[in-house]
């Protein structure tokens, strides 16, 4: 457990306090022929009693005292210090002091209510029940007292440091003491850690024991992938005193083990420590994200418990889970003197431990994906999900220090969305052995459209042009039998057009409705202003292979969203298809021996005409997983992107061996 003081001063007290009785009257010593005493004639032989009548406020100046307390908990609670100070006698600094504590306590609701009066004429008070809400902490309540005086203006709070909480004095601040738990892990499926808490060195220079700043250098990139240019910013940052240990980077306790021997030059030390570690290296990087110092922005919006120094999300799942996997600290508020002693802990918040977060991804599919893509030289990314679920069982892309593509990046689909247009064309009626013609190009409201490599297969059937990708068929077919509301409708029940609902930001897809008929040809098989996600063309397999569209999901206590039903005619036709695409098709590169492998390629033209680049997809599903591949500007999905899927097929078989 981590400790530290927030706000070192929080709101200097310079105002007096003022003495409260405790509400009891006093007894009188009111003279019995004095104003306000009252004496008993005794009968005869009786001692003689004198009964005192204690001075009370008047009714009138009661009803003044109470309404200007009224004012007082309106304005605290709308946190208008302006008016809390105008209704003191001594109006000065008052609002400044209010804001600074309501700023740096982090209160971000206060409720006081009015639980007694004392009618005392010369100093009546009113006596407040305080709620204050503490962001990230909880409820503080306490009770403390409103003394007023009379003044010219009328009845005024006689205001004291005691009447912000009844222990405060003149000279007092407060502080934060705040203790974080430690950060819970973010766990697979099955319950095994992706991210946890584990035994790390930190890895640092001194600078004024370098002997040979270039082997320096030179070492810690070779044994620690450490970059000279992180190394030499932190010798050269201002202010560096030579004696200061640098830290530069972390390893692994096990891996440092193994070339402590090497990084033993002069000038290079090691520390222990704790940090946040992968399962393995790398391990879905920009999902599962990171964790660093807070920044200055996070600190405007997170406020109080947070300060300068503390570790929090940065990025991807560690950012969006921050509350969970943190937990909310232990926090007291100190009162502290003016010579800087703790005098009084004012409140303790025992804080709430951090609860580990269990993910729908998959340690070993997500090890298995990693290894793939590192051996694409091009940009690329790939997601896995579970047909059964929609949950993501895997995600990964490359380069890795750029962003999401997997879930965040937007591509033209090409002929990956032939599987949406083939749907909406056997619900209109196209049965899967029709014969429909795939010339080399057909021209639509003089717009032509070519196959790839200007391929004229003729006469054929609708599953064949399917799984030959006949860009022709589909442009010509969906002219004639669709329109752009029907093709858009149908998109949208494969998830186009929608929000993903998940903790980490993710892209669905775009299908906007085509301007003409032209639009519509281009439309139909992925091209024109049609684009999505390797996250939904994931889906868009999953939906075939269950029997309809759900929506991804990535956390795994999450209940399933509703699945769209798709009708189960349409889903076995668009099975076969796939399936012959992958055996006599466009995919037959995704094959693997023994094993049945469906699915779709797409190459998807992008870029200024008439010289276009192509991205290369695969969309498919194995054995309950569907899955989708892109390589940016790789060029023809079946040479490109459906050889990783067999690869990637073959790699988990592997793994069950």
């Amino acid at each position: 457990m981590r400790t530290r003081l927030a706000g070192a001063v929080v709101l200097t007290l310079l105002v007096a306090g003022c003495a409260l009785s405790d509400g009891v009257p006093p007894q009188s010593t009111t003279p019995p022929d004095a104003p306000g005493a009252t004496t008993t004639a005794a009968p005869p032989g009786a001692s003689t009693t004198t009964t005192s009548t204690t001075p009370r406020l008047s009714a009138a100046d009661r009803d003044a005292v109470l309404e200007v307390a009224a004012e007082y908990v309106s304005a605290l609670e709308a946190g208008d210090w302006t008016g809390v100070a105008a209704l003191a006698d001594q109006p000065a600094g008052v609002a400044d002091r209010y804001e600074a504590a309501w700023d740096t306590l982090g209160v971000e609701a206060a409720e006081a209510v009015i639980i007694g009066d004392r009618p005392d004429p010369e100093q009546p008070a009113v006596e407040l029940g305080v709620t204050l809400t503490l962001r990230s902490v909880g409820d503080w309540e306490f009770a403390t007292t409103l003394p007023f005086t009379r003044t010219a203006s009328g009845w005024r709070v006689a205001w004291s440091p005691s009447v912000m909480h009844p222990l405060l004095e003149d000279g007092d601040t407060v502080r934060l003491q705040v203790s974080w738990p430690e950060r819970a892990a973010i766990l697979d499926v099955e319950g095994r850690p992706l991210l946890s808490n584990l035994p790390i060195k930190v890895i640092g220079v001194v600078p004024e024991q370098i002997e040979d700043r270039e082997a320096v250098l030179a070492v810690l990139e070779a044994q620690a992938g450490i970059p000279p240019e992180t190394v030499v910013a932190e010798l050269e940052r201002p202010g560096v005193q030579p004696d200061w240990f640098l830290p530069v980077g972390e390893m692994r306790a096990e891996a440092y083990a193994a070339v402590e021997f090497a990084l033993s030059l002069p000038g290079i030390l090691a520390r222990d420590g704790v940090g946040r570690v992968r399962a393995d290296e790398p391990l879905a990087d920009q999902l599962l994200g990171r964790v660093g110092p807070i920044t200055a922005e996070q600190l405007a919006a997170w406020g109080p418990p947070y300060d300068a120094g503390d570790v929090v999300g940065r990025a991807g799942m560690e950012l969006a889970l921050q509350e969970e996997l943190a937990g909310l600290p232990e926090v007291e508020v100190l009162r502290v003197d003016a010579a800087g002693r703790v005098v009084d802990i004012l409140h303790t918040s025992r804080g709430e431990p951090p609860e580990a977060v269990r993910t729908t991804l998959d340690l070993e599919i997500q090890v298995v994906l990693e290894e793939l893509l590192d051996e694409v030289e091009l940009p690329s990314a790939a997601v896995v999900l579970d047909v059964a679920t929609g949950g993501i069982r895997a995600a990964a892309a490359r380069p890795i220090t750029e962003f999401d593509r997997a879930l965040q990046g937007l591509y033209p689909p090409g002929s990956a969305f032939k599987i949406v247009t083939a749907s909406a064309l056997l619900d209109a009626g196209i049965g899967p052995g029709d014969d429909v013609d795939c010339p080399a190009s057909v021209v639509v409201e003089g717009r032509q459209f070519s196959n790839a490599q200007d391929r004229d297969l003729g006469t054929v059937s609708f599953g064949t042009a399917f799984a030959e990708s006949c860009n022709t068929t589909f442009a010509a077919l969906s002219a004639a039998v669709l329109d752009g509301p029907g093709l858009r409708a149908w998109a949208e029940r494969y998830g186009f057009n929608r929000d993903l609902d998940l903790p980490v930001p993710a892209a669905g897809g775009q299908f906007p409705d085509p301007p003409d008929t032209a639009g519509l040809a281009a439309a139909a098989f992925g091209q024109g202003e049609v684009l999505a996600s390797p996250l939904l063309m994931a889906a868009l397999s999953a939906a075939v292979a269950g029997g309809g569209w759900r929506e991804p999901l990535l956390l795994a206590d999450t209940p399933l969203p509703r699945q769209e039903t798709l009708d189960p005619g349409i889903a076995d036709d668009l099975a076969d298809f796939m399936l012959q695409t992958v055996t006599v098709g466009t995919g037959t590169a995704a094959q693997v021996e023994g094993e049945t492998v469906r699915g779709k390629t797409g190459s998807a033209e992008f870029g200024p005409g008439p010289e276009f680049e192509t991205h290369a997809w695969f969309t498919g599903w194995w054995d309950g997983l569907a899955f989708a591949f892109i390589v940016e500007g790789g060029g023809s999905g079946g040479s490109v992107a459906a050889p990783l899927a067999g690869r990637f097929v073959e790699a988990l078989v592997e793994l069950d061996s």
